[in-house]
């Protein structure tokens, strides 16, 4: 955790006093998810495609492409946001792209004791601006139960062939 993360975090601790419970969000790495430090490793690149809702209205829909048993799956994904306002970060982060990298980290909430109140898996598209450096990035989630289960599946091969290979 950084200085910054800290003194904020003491900050919202102090400011909790009178509260029962404290709630302090901790980012860390792990083995699940094969992704270290918010920087994606696995590869997955979330793409976009267009389609007609049944009012009509053309939407995008985002989804990436990976293979489960030598059959194609197509793991789809929705803004984290309900409403239109996540759909339309999307947009500002796809902006001229066809493809932008999914980044997967694992958060981890504890209480002001320390005590874990629970782990999240925290999907998000991210994409860096060539000319400023700037990082865009929005939490997005899958939109089945059954995308998680592939996701998990993918990222368990893509490391056991990692392990096998010796990469």
């Amino acid at each position: 955790m950084t200085k910054t993360e800290q003194n904020v975090t003491n900050e919202t601790a102090e400011q909790n006093v009178t509260s029962e419970t404290a709630v302090e969000t901790v980012t860390e790495e792990t083995a699940v998810t094969a992704v270290m430090k918010r920087h994606a490793v696995s590869g997955f690149k979330v793409r976009r495609e267009k389609f007609k809702a049944d009012d009509g209205r053309e939407m995008w829909s985002y989804y990436i492409d990976g293979e489960v048993r030598h059959r194609e799956v197509k793991v789809s994904f929705v803004a984290y946001d309900k409403g239109g306002a996540g759909y339309e970060f999307l947009d500002l982060i796809f902006d001229t792209k066809d493809a932008v990298d999914l980044v997967i980290y694992g958060e981890t909430q504890k209480d002001f004791n320390g005590k874990v109140i629970s782990k999240r898996t925290v999907y998000e598209v991210q994409d860096v601006d060539a000319v400023t450096g700037v990082v865009y990035s929005y939490k997005v989630k899958p939109y089945r139960e059954t995308d998680k289960a592939y996701i998990n599946i993918m990222l368990a091969e893509q490391a056991a062939k990692f392990k096998k290979d010796g990469n």
